[in-house]
């Protein structure tokens, strides 16, 4: 049973970056700041008479706090890139920075442009606030010795 602060749910999906052969992980959204049951973590199978096996100790979701409140409070909205002209110049110049990379003869497996790791775009410009990690705390149990922090 998990329980999340008021107002935090649980966005339920399937492990970052893995692969299931003949399966694929449905996302769903959790209350669990009020939820008193358990929840099922879902998977579509995807061809019919493929066997599917979850091995023992094999992650089988990703578990991300969310605010509930946040989803429902986005406004979508779609636009010409034009309509943004700084935005505009900024992706043109990546753009650009891209091509020219991957045309580059010299380039080797191990090489890749940097800039976003890096927090700045492909004209230089800094991001207002960038991470290149996240320091967040693991599950704790009551009475456990403290997890170290940061991952």
């Amino acid at each position: 049973l998990f329980r999340t602060s008021e107002g935090l749910c649980l966005l339920v999906r399937g492990p970052t970056n893995g692969v299931k052969a003949y399966a694929a992980p449905l996302d769903g959204i959790v209350e669990t700041d009020w939820a008193v049951a358990t929840f099922t973590m879902n998977w579509k199978l995807t061809e019919p008479d493929r066997l599917v096996r979850f091995e023992k100790g094999e992650p089988i979701c990703m578990l991300c706090p969310y605010p509930i409140e946040l989803l429902e409070r986005i406004e979508a909205t779609t636009m010409r890139i034009d309509e943004a002209p700084a935005l505009e110049a900024e992706y043109k110049a990546w753009a650009a920075s891209r091509t020219a990379f991957n045309k580059r003869d010299d380039r080797t497996p191990k090489d890749w442009q940097k800039d976003y790791m890096r927090g700045k775009t492909a004209t230089g410009s800094p991001a207002r606030e960038h991470r290149s990690r996240l320091d967040v705390d693991r599950f704790d149990r009551p009475g456990a010795s403290p997890a170290p922090s940061g991952g």
